[in-house]
């Protein structure tokens, strides 16, 4: 029986180590051949392996049997156990439940001092903050995780490897939305490579995906395409329907960018498919904004305004903060487009909003472009300043369709009749004169701004410098948005 029992140890610690280094198909072989089926330790384990291969169902199913035992496992097994349903629960969008069981697998590892599978909870939480949209967050959990490990890396080089390659993968794609594309770059580099040697399965196949979809945005397109197919066969050959759904989107939008529209609608509209039938809200509403915009680069305002309302229906009920205001910016161009300057300012004012609340440079830069462009027909003044906030983010975040929009919409403010230059000057086109109401407007702002700075944003002594009272101050205050 002592026997027995010491085998069973040495086979449930060689498994568990396949799977801490990312050999899931290997410990899927090893437990199969093995004769520890029937351990709780060896559920847990095999539960591990279902849900990394999206069998969910059959996951729940064996954390179910173990969870009528749980007094009997060591605190080490617990600690496991708490980790695969916490990954159960994320892959099911149950992102609450899931913190719950990782800050429990957390607790339990450090009590035992294990700081391998405390930075595992680490990247976790990280990663469930990343989906949310709450990416400086998530960096704090990736940075905490990578501290624990970085003393370990020589000792536990297979294991080190993997934990490493997720959570560099995690910080590459918060860098990405944050809008430090250049650091974005060398994160998702290593995070393929080291996912490569370790894993080169689901995660590997991920990584390869959302480094295409920066590549697409920077205009690199053959280098997307041959990240983004690589990815789609990884996906593929795991038949992870999720994974799929995502790798496919990323290709449309990468087609939708070569004016592939035809091929482009076929692939998000298979992947919206795919995406609803595993209850992938927040990659439904990415899907739909994408098919907005499809639609928006056609000319086809109706089925463009159709796809971005349900985009902005799934982004709402996915709880995610960065695709709520991305697909509002997308609606706001439709309306612009459409000639509805007041319903496209309210749009792209509440992305804005969400922007600053996230920090997210991309959904900031974004809204101020577009917003610029509505106040072009509403007050070229107050463009203007967003037309400089969107130049002065844009000028470290590179995007080739934002850079071209960038180009097209200061063209025309460089046709304006009345500015406001770098250096704070008003200055009037004495040949072409502006109207007698832009021009009123014009001075009144310059005035009202530039003397509630110099009054310390004291509307008093504001009413002073300009020779009206406070409340005057306070009423244009008001009218402009100052």
């Amino acid at each position: 029986m002592a026997q027995r029992i010491q085998e069973m140890l040495v086979t449930s610690t060689k498994i568990a180590g396949l799977l801490d280094g990312g050999q899931y198909r290997n410990a899927e072989g090893a437990l199969a051949r093995s004769r520890i089926q029937d351990d709780l330790v060896a559920l847990i384990l095999q539960a591990d392996i279902e849900i990394y291969f999206a069998r969910l169902e059959e996951g729940a199913g064996l954390l179910a049997e173990v969870s009528e035992k749980l007094n009997a496992l060591p605190l080490e097994a617990a600690a496991r156990y708490a980790l695969a349903k916490g990954t159960l629960h994320y892959w099911r969008y149950e992102y609450e439940a899931a913190e719950v069981e990782f800050d429990g697998a957390q607790q339990l590892c450090r009590l035992l001092g294990n700081r391998f599978q405390s930075a595992r909870c680490l990247w976790e939480l990280g990663r469930i903050k990343r989906r949310r949209g709450e990416y400086q967050a998530a960096e704090g959990f990736t940075s905490r995780a990578r501290d624990l490990i970085k003393d370990d890396a020589a000792e536990h080089i297979e294991r080190f490897e993997f934990l490493s390659g997720l959570l560099d993968l995690n910080s590459a794609i918060c860098h990405h939305q944050l809008g430090d594309l250049d650091r974005a770059c060398e994160l998702y580099v290593t995070s393929t490579e080291l996912l490569r040697r370790s894993e080169e399965g689901r995660y590997y196949g991920c990584a390869l995906n959302s480094y295409g979809s920066l590549l697409v945005r920077l205009g690199r397109y053959e280098e997307a395409f041959e990240a983004l197919q690589t990815s789609n066969r990884v996906c593929t050959e795991m038949a992870i329907l999720e994974d799929i759904s995502h790798a496919k989107s990323n290709l449309a939008w990468a087609m939708l960018r070569q004016g592939q529209f035809a091929e482009s609608e076929e692939m998000l509209k298979e992947a919206i498919e795919l995406g609803q039938r595993v209850g992938d809200i927040p990659g439904t509403a990415i899907r739909l904004e994408l098919l907005g915009e499809l639609y928006l680069a056609k000319g086809d305002f109706v089925g463009a305004k159709r796809h971005i309302d349900s985009a902005i229906e799934q982004a709402d009920l996915g709880d995610h903060d960065y695709q709520k205001g991305y697909s509002r910016i997308t609606a706001g161009r439709i309306l612009l487009a459409q000639r509805d300057t007041r319903n496209a300012e309210k749009m792209l004012t509440r992305a804005l909003e969400i922007g600053e609340k996230i920090q997210s440079i991309p959904l900031i830069a974004r809204s101020c472009l577009y917003l610029s462009e509505v106040y072009l027909s509403i007050s070229t003044v107050r463009g203007q300043e967003f037309l400089g906030r969107a130049s002065e983010l844009l000028a470290d975040y590179r995007d080739v369709v934002m850079e071209n929009d960038l180009k097209r919409i200061s063209g025309r403010y460089r046709g304006e009749r009345i500015v406001v230059t770098s250096e704070n000057k008003l200055t009037i086109n004495g040949h072409l004169l502006p109207t007698w109401n832009a021009a009123k407007e014009a001075v009144e702002r310059f005035l009202l701004k530039n003397a509630l700075a110099q009054a310390g944003d004291n509307q008093a002594k504001a009413g002073e410098i300009l020779g009206i009272s406070k409340v005057h101050v306070h009423d244009k205050r008001k009218q402009y948005g100052l």
